[in-house]
């Protein structure tokens, strides 16, 4: 297995909830997403070797949306460019799990190949340079209370005891081997695994999963922590402009202005 990591990016362009899309089009919100993370993937350095996964959770009712088929046919195209730190992959998948079901769905076909995998959702782009390396600095070197770090969380926000929403972060492979093993009772990072359409109540039956993944690890005698505060500065797509923080640090807030420019607030 090589040192490298895989980013697993989960991609959804149906309607969504807390979005509200320009023009009404969540597809073509969507593309403009993509093109964001390309920008930031082409110019910033993570630090480490890293390919990332574009794995699309297909929206149903939507095959003969002209949009929604300009998206698909965007992203595949896409599929086998550099960026700054490795290559970019380009899946698609059923809607079951939302976003946790994408992750695993990647691990399991990728744990072979990469020592690392780094989960996190399509609307969060961490834009720190060495960001993965902190973050693997941290599941080598850290340990709390005598027990290793298991899960770097990288989204905002975090609770470091309760998890980390969208369970964004860092973790390895052989972590994952040791928390999920194959044909044990939990080999897969989602507990629900009903396809769910877009309704806000189904989402919501979603959401109260979403910190499983490092609570398991952290059940499994590892810990949770975080990205040391430089390094765990992100934007938000639904905001555009967002700080990192938890429970011990502050980030500024930060707009991308393309080209690895941006600009502090």
């Amino acid at each position: 297995m090589q040192q490298k990591a895989l980013k697993v990016v989960c991609l959804y362009a149906g309607k969504r909830r807390g979005w509200e899309a320009e023009g009404g089009s969540y597809p073509a919100e969507e593309i403009k997403l993509v093109k964001h993370w390309l920008a930031v993937l082409s110019s910033v350095d993570h630090g480490f070797p890293m390919d990332v996964l574009f794995l699309n959770n297909i929206a149903d009712n939507m095959e003969d949306n002209q949009d929604y088929k300009e998206y698909v046919s965007f992203i595949n195209s896409i599929n086998g460019d550099k960026i700054k730190n490795g290559s970019i992959i380009v899946e698609h998948r059923q809607n079951i799990g939302i976003s946790f079901g994408a992750y695993s769905d990647a691990y399991k076909k990728y744990k072979n190949l990469y020592e690392y995998f780094w989960f996190t959702e399509d609307d969060y782009i961490n834009i720190s340079e060495n960001c993965l390396l902190n973050g693997v600095d941290i599941l080598k070197n850290k340990k709390v209370n005598n027990l290793p770090v298991g899960f770097v969380c990288t989204r905002r926000n975090v609770r470091v005891v309760r998890g980390c929403t969208g369970s964004c972060g860092i973790t390895s492979t052989e972590v994952l081997n040791k928390c999920y093993p194959e044909g044990g009772k939990f080999s897969n990072f989602v507990y629900n695994k009903k396809k769910i359409s877009t309704t806000q109540g189904e989402v919501k039956q979603h959401l109260r999963y979403e910190h499983k993944l490092p609570r398991h690890i952290h059940n499994n005698n590892y810990r949770i922590w975080q990205l040391e505060k430089e390094y765990g500065l992100v934007l938000d797509w639904r905001v555009k402009l967002s700080g990192y923080k938890n429970k011990t640090s502050y980030g500024h807030a930060k707009e991308y202005l393309g080209e690895g420019v941006f600009k502090v607030y």
